[in-house]
């Protein structure tokens, strides 16, 4: 008996000596982990879906109480995106929380607020804009700009002694758009200067990622012409949020010389045409398009367009002046 004893003594003392910060009044030095991840869809090379981890270079974790409260906010300046990826947020006390993250705030998005207050600034307060803009337009190509925060539940419990995984969706709120513009001869393609205009209202959003911005903003590209592609005219832009509930983007082929209207259409019906031919086209998932416009050099007033390979407008269409 007296070895039982002896061995449950030496087993008590050796449990104090390995958790001497928990075996005592004060629990708030017992050790826990709380860590928030962020789930996403990586891409893939032969599909335009997905988030490339590349391309979030910057991470702001924000920490509200349940009641809208700003806490703390966490930064990483080069984060390495991946499933395993993670803040240490062991600090917090026990008790209810919101987490929401911005990533690639910088020197093309910024929050509304210079400086939050913790216990004072309101999460309904805050806006994530769009910076980049000069006279109402914007020239430079966006960097992506990514929202994450929790799904299902308005507040997450952190309760003492017990480790807290906690995972937070991660949505791109930026879209490519890549135009082709080809049938055009070399003397057209070469003797005229030409551009894309996409224009919409969205350049401003609350911290639950609704839109809050009705100024309407011009995204505009130069359209480059590629000798080696029979004179093939190409650029890229990026913009912010597309929607299928949204029909107010607008997108425009402007000879940029005469400063001269060639075409004019509605971007979100030429992009939900495309699942009428079969396409796949997904908004909360798809963040990347290819529209070409082929003229018809027999007839220059007329084009096909197609939207990632499908054909949306056929010749005849009414979309050019």
């Amino acid at each position: 008996m007296k070895y039982l004893r002896f061995a449950f003594t030496t087993a008590l003392a050796l449990c104090m000596f390995a958790l001497p910060s928990c075996i005592n009044d004060d629990l708030t030095q017992c050790e826990t982990k709380n860590r928030v991840f962020f789930d996403y869809t990586p891409v893939t090379k032969a599909a335009k879906f997905g988030i490339d981890p590349d391309d979030v270079v910057k991470i702001n974790l924000y920490v509200f109480s349940e009641n809208g409260r700003f806490l703390k906010e966490y930064t990483d300046e080069s984060p390495a995106l991946s499933p395993s990826y993670h803040f240490n947020v062991d600090d917090l006390e026990p008790g209810r929380y919101r987490f929401i993250a911005w990533c690639n705030l910088g020197n093309q998005y910024e929050l509304n607020e210079a400086k939050l207050t913790p216990g004072v600034t309101s999460i309904d307060a805050l806006r994530t804009k769009l910076v980049d803009v000069q006279n109402d337009t914007v020239r430079d190509y966006l960097n992506p700009l990514f929202y994450a925060t929790h799904t299902g539940v308005r507040s997450i419990e952190v309760v003492r002694l017990v480790q807290h995984d906690i995972h937070l969706k991660l949505t791109e709120d930026t879209y490519k758009i890549n135009v082709e513009v080809a049938g055009l001869d070399s003397a057209s393609a070469l003797g005229n200067s030409f551009r894309v205009d996409i224009t919409d209202s969205n350049s401003e959003y609350d911290f639950g990622n609704e839109w809050t911005s009705d100024r309407d903003i011009t995204y505009s590209r130069p359209l480059i012409a590629n000798k080696d592609k029979n004179y093939l005219l190409e650029t890229s832009l990026m913009v912010l949020r597309l929607a299928a509930s949204r029909d107010i983007p607008v997108i425009r082929l402007i000879k940029t010389n005469t400063d001269s209207e060639v075409v004019r259409a509605n971007l979100i019906e030429l992009l939900t045409k495309a699942t009428q031919m079969g396409a796949e086209v997904d908004f909360d998932t798809n963040h990347e398009f290819d529209i070409r416009f082929e003229f018809d050099p027999n007839a220059p007033l007329e084009c096909n367009v197609y939207v990632n390979g499908y054909r949306v407008i056929d010749q005849g269409g009414q979309i050019l002046n």
